[in-house]
């Protein structure tokens, strides 16, 4: 028999917001979204995308002080990254690193709020680690020289600690 307690799914996703006005005018008209529903002028919900709601909640409205979530990033599943970065740019998106993990493709941002969200594209399978701390084991650069798997389809300098984070205007092809 199963135990009640194992998670089956995720349902939704909330983040806090202070100006919910600009919050929806945000999702809906510069990333496209569509509203699903209101709760009255407490928060707005997104249609369902991948059986996951989106929802933007007015802090002040359910007496709760305001703070952008805190930690984490909310992974926005799109078909290109780059193609995506350049039509928010294009829209006034302020990019704050492009990330290139060896199995999918990152761009972070942030909304109104400060809330981190990022442009997320999964190219390849989930690589396994044979590495004691299950980091990725380095893979070599097309003239020999080693780099972490995150750097494989850019070239930038390694890091002790693995791929440094790099901003859009030092992101070079390879």
């Amino acid at each position: 028999m199963p135990a009640t307690a194992t998670v089956v799914g995720l349902d939704f996703l909330i983040l806090p917001s202070q100006d919910l006005k600009k919050a929806e005018a945000f999702y809906r008209d510069t990333l496209g979204l569509e509203v699903d529903s209101r709760w009255r002028d407490m928060g707005v919900e997104f249609k369902r995308a991948d059986d996951l709601t989106l929802a933007l909640v007015d802090q002040a409205k359910i007496g709760r002080e305001f703070a952008p979530a805190s930690s984490g990033s909310v992974a926005l599943k799109v078909r290109d990254v780059h193609s995506a970065l350049a039509d928010l740019s294009a829209k006034g998106v302020e990019f704050h690193d492009v990330i290139d993990s060896g199995v999918c493709k990152m761009a972070l941002f942030s909304d109104p709020d400060g809330n981190s969200l990022m442009l997320h594209h999964r190219y390849a399978p989930r690589a396994r680690s044979h590495h004691p701390s299950g980091a990725p084991d380095p893979q070599p650069f097309h003239d020999g020289a080693e780099v972490a798997p995150c750097c494989t389809s850019y070239r930038f300098a390694t890091g002790s600690q693995g791929c440094d984070q790099i901003s859009i205007d030092k992101l070079v092809r390879a």
